[in-house]
């Protein structure tokens, strides 16, 4: 695991954390790679979906000192990174390098 890999998992399940705390203890979000996020699998309704992305962002503008909009690159691809928490912590490490980078 890569030193980005492990910054990103830590503000993931930070934001994961933080949101738990706002939902009913059955709409829950596990933090675990495999846990869904979206689809018929996922606990998260639209809303609590967008406080996730938004904890993330500040998290990372945080923790990388760039401001990053998550839903902004979404916009661009054709597959869907979030489907699970592995997914989306992999995507982000890709925009966060691609970020710091510049």
């Amino acid at each position: 695991m890569t030193e980005t890999t492990e910054r990103v998992t830590s503000i993931v399940y930070a934001a994961i954390d933080e949101l738990n705390e706002q939902l009913a203890e059955e709409n829950r979000v596990a933090k675990a790679l495999e846990t869904a996020l979206l689809g018929s699998a996922g606990r998260l309704d639209s809303i609590g979906f967008v406080n996730l992305i938004v904890l993330v962002e500040e998290k990372c503008q945080d923790e990388f000192g760039v401001c990053i909009s998550f839903l902004d690159t979404l916009a661009t691809r054709e597959d869907n990174p979030l489907r699970t928490v592995g997914s989306f912590i992999d995507y982000m490490c890709g925009v966060v390098e691609e970020e710091v980078s510049r």
